[in-house]
This record gives C-alpha cells, structure tokens and sequence, in this order.
C-alpha cells in the first residue's frame, strides 16, 4: 500500500516562526492573505532580519506536501524547507543549513 503527502493548509502552518541559520535568527509571520501575483501568502518579517540568510528577500509563501517554499514577488521559490520532524530544514550547505521553527 502507497501512502501520498498531504497538502497542509495554510491555516494550519499560519503563524509566528524563526528561520535560524549558523550565526542569524530571524523572526517572520506566515499569514493566511492570499497574495495573487505569487500564488501564495502574505508572509511579515517581524523584527529586523540579517537578510544574507537569504539569496533573495522572499515576499510570500505557500505549503507544500513536504515542505514549505518561501516565494519571491513572481511567485518563484527563493528558499524550501523540508519537514523533519516538527522543524523544517533547508539544507543550503553541506555540513549545516537553515531551520525554521515553529514559535
């Protein structure tokens, strides 16, 4: 028997979260605005950020199966996140990555 991934709401990932890198944390808001231009939803930054932690400042996201993408103003991912347990993890460099935590 197969099992499929299940698409979370957005309701149900909504929420404060930090993206914490090697030396950076940051503190964002994942809303439940639907933003058309990005097929997506409105995601806040919450305090100020040390946006090298990103190659783009992202501008929305939207859940995924296994994950959740951060988007750019197009709509294009500029970060994924993998779901690893109650964490997610992005995993940019070899030895470590970026995790986002749930607050």
């Amino acid at each position: 028997m197969t099992s499929s991934l299940i698409l979370p709401s957005p309701v149900s990932l909504s929420g404060h979260w930090i993206v914490v890198d090697k030396i950076n944390e940051c503190d964002i808001y994942l809303g439940g605005e639907r933003i058309e231009q990005t097929n997506g939803y409105k995601l806040i930054f919450s305090s100020p950020c040390a946006f090298d932690i990103f190659s783009e400042i992202p501008e929305a996201w939207r859940p995924a199966p296994d994950g959740i993408s951060l988007l750019n103003r197009d709509g294009r991912t500029v970060l994924f996140f993998s779901r690893e347990n109650e964490n997610y993890s992005s995993r940019v460099w070899e030895c470590s990555g970026i995790m986002l935590k749930k607050k």
